[in-house]
């Protein structure tokens, strides 16, 4: 049986902010949240079946401030790990002292621009620059050093180094840099032509390393790891899902592979209660059970020297546009199709 080590909580779609490229479509218009009774309930049923870690996101977590610490303090009691993902506006320091001194949790923290107009204008949200900027100077006045995340595009890539030299000033433990992908917002971006195409990422992909010597920090760029240099492999590994071994619970309920749930109804895979029987779910569900039989990775992906760590990278985006599990990576089989796909990452025939 596949152990079921991972656990993404999505607490809500509820967000202060509405970013650009959220591909759950994040909004303050959202109310549907998950109590923290419910999750915990989920995660004491995962803890027999290998649970190891877990993460909270949404929308905005802090939202829900008390069911976060209340899920916290769960996986302190049973030892298991916890990140969590905010756009950094709400953090308070009172949650630095219980929860980050101590690294009871990973936080990753969102700034999406060098100032205020790129970042306030890319999360709509005016003031969110300056609340981020001070909860990025309290956790760095207490030694706490996060993941920085910045989303880019063909709007903001023109300012990538300025945001990196800005990250830099708070000692993050590391700067990911996630190019937006076309679910949720983000397809009509896409459909804008704003999306960065396959010449975008190969050079942003150099780009990165020379930012990464430059200013002596680690910065992960979140793509397919063929396109990725061997220095960023050996630095941060293939970095691929889990898919094989994961389960989010959504802000209604559902129970499905990630967020890519929440607009794609057809990913659900059931609905949560206290009465679930997990364990039976976990290994006969129809779905996952197709999920898993996926065994050979189409096009590309099958040619790849990456193939048995990165099985198509990201399943949400390889499902979106192919609409099958055992699709390769649009993005790498775009370069393929196009001659652009790196030689060096085929295996021999």
């Amino acid at each position: 049986m596949h152990e079921l080590s991972n656990i993404n909580l999505y607490l809500s779609w509820a967000c202060n902010h509405k970013c650009v490229h959220c591909w759950v479509e994040g909004s303050p218009d959202n109310v549907e949240h998950l109590e923290a009774d419910i999750c915990i309930d989920l995660l004491s049923k995962a803890l027999p079946l290998g649970l190891r870690r877990i993460k909270i996101t949404g929308g905005e977590p802090f939202v829900f401030m008390n069911s976060v610490e209340t899920i916290l303090d769960w996986c302190h009691e049973h030892e298991v790990s916890a990140a969590m993902e905010s756009n950094g506006t709400l953090l308070t320091e009172a949650f630095i002292n219980r929860y980050l001194l101590n690294k009871q949790v990973n936080l990753s923290v969102s700034l999406n621009g060098y100032d205020a107009k790129s970042h306030d204008d890319f999360v709509n949200y005016k003031g969110s620059f300056d609340k981020v900027i001070s909860s990025l100077n309290m956790l760095r006045k207490k030694g706490v050093a996060i993941e920085i995340i910045t989303s880019i595009y063909k709007e903001n890539i023109y300012g990538l180094e300025e945001t990196i030299k800005l990250c830099v000033k708070y000692n993050p433990s590391m700067i990911k840099i996630n190019p937006i992908i076309s679910i949720g917002r983000g397809d009509v971006l896409l459909q804008e032509h704003k999306i960065l195409d396959f010449v975008d990422i190969k050079a942003l992909s150099v780009k990165v390393d020379e930012y990464a010597e430059c200013y002596k920090t680690k910065i992960f760029l979140h793509v397919p790891p063929a396109v990725r240099s061997f220095n960023a492999l050996k630095c941060f590994g293939a970095g691929t899902c889990s898919y094989l071994n994961m389960l989010s619970l959504l802000p209604d309920k559902s129970l499905a592979l990630c967020g890519y749930g929440g607009v794609n109804r057809e990913m659900v895979w059931g609905t949560y209660n206290k009465e679930f029987e997990l364990k039976t779910f976990w290994e006969n569900n129809t779905a996952i059970n197709a999920m898993r039989n996926a065994k050979h990775i189409d096009g590309v992906c099958g040619q790849c020297i990456h193939q048995k760590v990165c099985r198509g990278e990201c399943k949400a985006i390889a499902v979106n546009h192919f609409n099958r599990w055992d699709a390769p990576s649009p993005f790498c089989q775009e370069l393929f199709d196009r001659g652009n796909f790196p030689r060096t990452r085929l295996l021999k025939a």
